[in-house]
């Protein structure tokens, strides 16, 4: 993997990713607070599910634009 440190001009988009995946995670802490008990043991594994998708195509994108 290219290493951002390396390439300062574009060192800022490993930063962009970080801060989205914390994004999301938090987004999904609050949505959890506001579930059933219940609900929460069946959506658990959908949602990790999803943040790995998202920092997936984030991470993608980013070395995309890279090359």
């Amino acid at each position: 993997m290219i290493n951002p440190y390396c390439i300062k001009n574009r060192a800022i988009g490993s930063v962009y990713t970080a801060h989205a995946a914390q994004a999301t995670m938090h987004a999904v802490y609050h949505a959890m607070q506001h579930m059933p008990y219940y609900q929460r043991f069946w959506c658990k594994d959908k949602i990790k599910e999803n943040i790995a998708h998202i920092f997936l195509a984030e991470l993608y994108f980013m070395l995309l634009v890279q090359t």
